[in-house]
């Protein structure tokens, strides 16, 4: 008697088969209690191992299926597995460019920025200079002037004030030290210069009056009026208060000093 040769499910994915002798009354289960069928199966003939062989089996829904082995199965399925090119092609095409800066837009940049500091390094004492000219003949062009060249940001309010307590008595005294240079190096150009500015000084100058409901650092002509007058503080103190919701000085004399400190 011939062996037989019993297929399952599993036996059949991985390619395995069990070959065992039948017995009398033997039976085969498997879960949930479904028989196996046992047949004779002659060993195939060598020229007819390459092809397909097909088992069919129960499952355990009940429905029948069929597995296919052999040489043609990615053809019967339909299947067809790229190949590594393919797949590095296809990888290669979906994948956005990425973008290259060539190496001149890199120096030109460089070179940009290298060329804008050392004007500005250059330019730093004309720029004080203008500032302070700005300060006393050109009020209304002083944020113009001073903030937009990219030396100092623009402050607002209160910080505004203390900036030209800090600088503007400086800003002035650099423009006025540049108009004595240039009537001592050329008089001629010196003298009319010098006429220019004061004529405008007074211009501007004269009719000037301080507005207490404007608050504190709104307007630059007042805030370099109240610095350079002393009008904004002491030498010993000074002291800012609310003044209708806004921002106001008021100056601390030393007998008020002196009662604070006895009060306290």
């Amino acid at each position: 008697m011939c062996p037989v040769l019993i297929s399952s499910p599993l036996r059949e994915r991985f390619g395995k088969r069990m070959s065992v002798k039948p017995q009398p009354d033997e039976s085969f289960y498997s879960l949930p209690n479904r028989r196996f069928s046992l047949s004779d199966v002659r060993a195939p003939p060598r020229q007819h191992r390459s092809q397909a062989i097909t088992r069919k089996f129960g499952t355990v829904s009940g429905s029948t299926s069929s597995f296919v082995k052999g040489t043609r199965r990615k053809q019967r399925c339909g299947l067809r597995i790229p190949s590594f090119p393919d797949t590095r092609q296809s990888t290669l095409r979906s994948s956005p460019q990425a973008t290259v800066i060539p190496r001149t837009q890199l120096g030109a940049s460089a070179l940009r920025t290298i060329l804008v500091h050392v004007l500005r390094i250059l330019l730093f004492l004309p720029w004080c200079a203008a500032v302070g000219g700005a300060l006393l003949l050109f009020p209304g062009c002083v944020e113009l002037v001073t903030f937009r060249p990219g030396y100092l940001e623009s402050p607002k309010g209160i910080r505004r004030f203390a900036h030209w307590a800090e600088c503007g008595q400086q800003h002035v005294m650099i423009f006025l030290a540049c108009l004595v240079a240039v009537l001592w190096y050329n008089p001629a150009l010196g003298l009319s210069l010098t006429s220019i500015v004061v004529s405008r000084f007074v211009f501007v100058w004269h009719a000037f009056r301080v507005d207490e409901n404007i608050p504190l650092g709104e307007d630059d002509q007042q805030s370099l009026y109240l610095v350079i007058m002393g009008l904004a503080s002491t030498d010993s103190s000074y002291s800012v208060s609310g003044i209708r919701g806004g921002q106001g000085i008021m100056k601390v004399h030393d007998s008020e000093q002196e009662a604070a400190k006895t009060e306290a």
